[in-house]
Formats: C-alpha cells, structure tokens, sequence
C-alpha cells in the first residue's frame, strides 16, 4: 500500500471517529432531554387527572341543582369530555 493511500485512509479514519464521537455525545444529549419530556408528560397527566376529577365533582354538583343552567354546563362537560351519561 502506498505512504498517501495509508494516510488518506488514517485520515479518513479519524474523520469516521470524530463523527462517530459526535454522534454518540448528540444520542446522550437527546436521551437527556427524552427522560426530562417524560418527567414532564407524567406531571401533565396528573394534572389532566386532577382536573377532570375536580370537573367531575363539579358538573355531579350541578346535577343536583335546579333549573335548566346547571344541568346544561355539566352536559356540557361531558360533551367536552366525550362522555355521555
């Protein structure tokens, strides 16, 4: 093998290790910040369950008042849940 091809090669070897060390602190860096948006969905989705439940309570509260507004805001509320009593 001629000295240029053998240090063209090694260049290119080094260019390869480079990238690939590149790569790998990029895949880290987004596993990072992957299990912070994980951390932050199970937050929100305590927080949806929270609300709904608080939603709950309070259109079965209207449900026992009298009168025909009541009644509507917690259909309504069902509506906006998709749930159909």
């Amino acid at each position: 093998m001629s000295d240029s091809l053998e240090a063209s090669m090694m260049k290119r070897i080094g260019e390869l290790k480079a990238e690939n060390a590149r790569l790998k602190a990029e895949c880290q860096a987004r596993q990072a910040e992957n299990s912070v948006l994980a951390v932050e969905c199970d937050s929100l989705k305590s927080e949806v369950e929270r609300l709904t439940k608080a939603g709950d309570a309070m259109a079965s509260g209207l449900q026992g008042m009298a009168g025909e507004r009541p009644k509507a805001l917690a259909d309504e509320w069902n509506d906006a849940k998709g749930v159909n009593p």
